[in-house]
C-alpha cells in the first residue's frame, strides 16, 4: 500500500515532475514488479485511529490501483477492521481523486 503522506513529500518525488501523472504511478514506477494499492491516504491519522464504526455506519476508505488482486487483498484488510472500501479504480483515476486539493482530500464520509 501507498500512503503518501499530504503534508510531507519524498524529497525524490517532489524534485520529479509529475507530468500529468499521479504521486501513487510514479511511486509505482520506483518500485517496479511490485502491486502498488492506494489507499487510506484522504483522512488523517486521528481519524484513521478511531473508531471505524460511527453514526450507525461504517467509515469510508478509499482505494485504487492497478491490480485487481491488490485491490481485493487491501478491501479485505480494511473491512476486516471495520471499514467500508469503495474502490476509485486505476492508480491514474482514482489516485487523483485520492490527492491534496482534489476531490475527496480531506473528506470524511460514512456508510450508512
Amino acid at each position: 500500500m501507498e500512503r503518501a503522506d499530504r503534508h510531507r513529500r519524498d524529497e525524490r518525488l517532489e524534485r520529479r515532475r509529475l507530468e500529468g501523472r499521479t504521486s501513487s504511478e510514479i511511486v509505482a514506477d520506483l518500485v517496479a514488479g511490485v502491486r502498488v494499492v492506494k489507499a487510506a491516504n484522504t483522512l488523517s491519522a486521528e481519524v484513521l485511529a478511531s473508531d471505524p464504526h460511527q453514526a450507525g455506519g461504517q467509515r469510508v476508505i478509499f482505494l485504487s490501483g492497478d491490480d485487481a488482486d491488490a485491490k481485493a487483498e487491501v478491501v479485505a484488510l480494511f473491512q476486516d477492521a471495520g471499514f467500508a472500501a469503495i474502490d476509485l479504480g486505476d492508480l491514474k483515476t482514482g489516485g487523483e481523486m485520492q490527492q491534496i486539493h482534489h476531490p475527496l482530500a480531506g473528506v470524511d464520509l460514512i456508510r450508512l
